[in-house]
């Protein structure tokens, strides 16, 4: 039998947009919508919900871009 390697993460990996924003410091929502479109923050929809990938949130307040 195979053994996985399974690696611990210590929060959720997708937040809302209100929790991404408050991470970012960010009070536009218009703005912050914009920084999906333009793919420079990775998001998920769900229905009429954006779910933010906490990775991207990240790579973006570094100053990178996030991978595909």
């Amino acid at each position: 039998m195979a053994k996985t390697q399974q690696t611990a993460t210590t929060g959720p990996l997708l937040v809302s947009s209100k929790e991404a924003m408050s991470m970012l410091g960010i009070r536009d929502p218009r703005a912050f919508r914009r920084l999906i479109q333009q793919g420079r923050i990775k998001a998920v929809r769900f229905g009429r919900w954006y779910r933010i990938n906490v990775a991207s949130i990240y790579a973006y307040a570094n100053g990178s871009t996030p991978e595909a």
